[in-house]
């Protein structure tokens, strides 16, 4: 996914969203799958986000937390043109069945744009907010030395997000 915009949710699934219209009619036609969910913003010329769901049951969508559909809400409202004007925007979410290129009866639909049937799943409104971070591919002996630094995030009783890093031996 690497020539698309993408990111690794908190919980660990990857997003990957289109650049340009293009991208987003790639996207969706190639790499959105029956069990993922497709995120996108009201905002005109917003990208398509296609959350990947690690299960491969075509009924596992709803397996996709919260937060993660959240993060993609956020990523798409900042990959728009509301990142320009600093305007707050709101996202939603649909299941990949949802997402169709036939547009009704006479009706012609631009590079990049889909018709959605069904309801939207509106998300809370966003903050543009949006932070990079580099990535290191590690030879085997580098790896091992970090083993176990690693530690995903695991929700507690109370809705928290637990968990952290180091500690690792080596």
């Amino acid at each position: 996914f690497e020539k698309f915009c993408w990111f690794v949710s908190s919980e660990g699934l990857v997003v990957v969203a289109g650049r340009d219209a293009q991208q987003n009619e790639q996207l969706v036609k190639r790499y959105l799958r029956p069990q993922d969910i497709y995120v996108h913003a009201a905002e005109h010329g917003a990208a398509s986000c296609v959350v990947r769901n690690a299960l491969t049951d075509p009924t596992a969508a709803d397996a996709i937390p919260p937060q993660t559909l959240a993060e993609a809400g956020a990523y798409t409202v900042c990959l728009s043109q509301l990142w320009q004007t600093g305007t707050p925007g709101a996202a939603w979410w649909v299941y990949a069945n949802q997402v169709s290129k036939t547009a009704p009866t006479g009706e012609y639909l631009n590079v990049g744009s889909f018709m959605i049937r069904g309801k939207k799943n509106f998300l809370p409104p966003a903050r543009l907010e949006l932070a990079y971070c580099l990535l290191w591919l590690l030879d085997d002996a580098s790896a091992a030395r970090h083993d176990g630094e690693m530690v995903p995030q695991q929700r507690s009783g109370s809705g928290s997000v637990g968990g952290g890093g180091g500690g690792g031996e080596g």
